[in-house]
């Protein structure tokens, strides 16, 4: 949830002190259930408002019935679904946790996980997340005038028309 506080600010020109509201971000576990019907309610209106093709919902789901209606929901209206399971040690979650949690709330978390069912694609994002892992290419400068073979010409309008062919919408479903 996010809620509103007073906080006193330094104006780096004049030097001044004021107050303005900020937002804020609070956390109640008592409001978890809460928290996922607002979820699976804001993601239905932004399905259904049509304006995005590819929607990213970013939230821990460690029950498949905490991911199931919105994936249920997505299917039906054309999506197709990918899962994105990020695997990392308790320790190092709780030192990231925006929520509060401590790691002895994070290991039952763990403990208790529930694996994605087989009847999803699951996407390996690893070596997206490592600058490491990416290889760093030399891109060569191509004029605008510098003419293009026949089959160049073909090859580069086949991957328009192959692109431009898609005919359906992706959710990612970011379960941990």
């Amino acid at each position: 949830m996010t809620g509103e506080a007073e906080k006193t600010v330094r104006d780096p020109v004049s030097g001044k002190e004021s107050k303005e509201k900020v937002a804020t971000y609070e956390f109640d576990p008592s409001l978890e259930t809460r928290y996922r019907d607002d979820l699976f309610k804001t993601f239905r209106k932004t399905i259904e408002a049509g304006y995005f093709h590819f929607i990213i919902v970013d939230c821990v789901n460690d029950k498949f019935k905490h991911y199931q209606e919105m994936t249920n929901f997505a299917k039906a209206k054309r999506f197709q679904v990918y899962i994105v399971e990020m695997e990392e040690k308790a320790e190092d979650c709780a030192k990231k946790n925006v929520h509060g949690r401590t790691l002895e709330e994070i290991r039952d978390i763990e403990k208790n996980w529930e694996k994605t069912p087989h009847n999803f694609i699951k996407l390996d994002v690893r070596t997206l997340l490592q600058d490491e892992a990416v290889p760093h290419v030399e891109m060569e400068d191509v004029s605008d005038t510098e003419d293009l073979s026949d089959d160049e010409h073909k090859s580069k309008d086949i991957e328009l028309i192959e692109i431009e062919d898609v005919s359906f919408s992706h959710v990612i479903l970011n379960i941990w």
